[in-house]
């Protein structure tokens, strides 16, 4: 019997490619261990193992490092049965088509943290939500990507939904339930999820609150009276 490899996922506690991996593993409940860093002063053995400086990276029994969020994402489901992808090579080619399509979505979310007036995050809004149409034109009839079967898919897109649940509590204009209505349950589905919501973390609307308050763009301006990028309230 294959002796299952000792994983090591090195991670940042916002980063959204580093919450599919985690969902993945968790998921197909595999043991592994965390390491948090801070990615603007990260340690010096992280250059080592990162060629691009960035997080996630997925150490394996304490040797190899595999890196990119789509490589760790396969590689993980390579080494623990049962795969999460189509068997079919043309299913499985259109699903790494809309995997890489992920971060394409994911994008407009960090400008809504950086635009510096109420048009400017307009305008992102507007941009995301085109996105957002391309992506319900991709949906079948659920409840997953790929239909009954949970996927790499749904493991990419989940911290995007996560995400986009911060973001519609300040703005509101983000809920994709009247325009987009499978990308809306698709949505909803997925945040339901056990292994979703486990790898989200108690602190995750905190730390999202000094993230913002801390790039001090146009959602900075819409934070509870306080919040500093430090995560503490000033007093008055």
């Amino acid at each position: 019997m294959t002796r299952a490899p000792a994983l090591e996922l090195i991670s940042f506690r916002l980063c959204p490619f580093v919450q599919r991996a985690a969902i993945l593993l968790t998921h197909k409940q595999v043991k592994h261990t965390v390491t948090f860093i801070d990615p603007v002063t990260p340690p010096p053995w992280f250059r080592e193992i990162s060629p691009r400086g960035k997080v996630p990276v997925l150490r394996v029994n304490g040797e190899a490092s595999v890196f990119e969020p789509a490589i760790i994402a396969e590689f993980i489901d390579e080494v623990t049965p049962p795969p999460l992808m189509p068997e079919d090579p043309i299913l499985r080619a259109h699903n790494r088509g809309w995997i890489a399509y992920a971060p394409h979505v994911l994008m407009p979310l960090k400008d809504f943290t950086t635009v510096a007036t109420g048009p400017d995050c307009f305008h992102a809004v507007q941009d995301f939500q085109t996105r957002l149409k391309l992506l319900e034109g991709a949906l079948g009839d659920g409840p997953y990507f790929n239909g009954r079967a949970f996927s790499l898919v749904d493991a990419a897109y989940a911290p995007l939904f996560v995400r986009l649940d911060y973001f519609h509590a300040m703005l509101g204009e983000l809920a994709p339930a009247m325009r987009f209505p499978k990308v809306a349950a698709w949505h909803q589905v997925l945040c339901d999820l056990a292994s979703v919501q486990k790898t989200i973390g108690y602190d995750f609307s905190q730390c999202m609150n000094q993230l913002v308050a801390q790039r001090q763009g146009y959602l900075a301006t819409l934070l509870p009276r306080g919040v500093t990028a430090a995560g503490q309230r000033q007093h008055s």
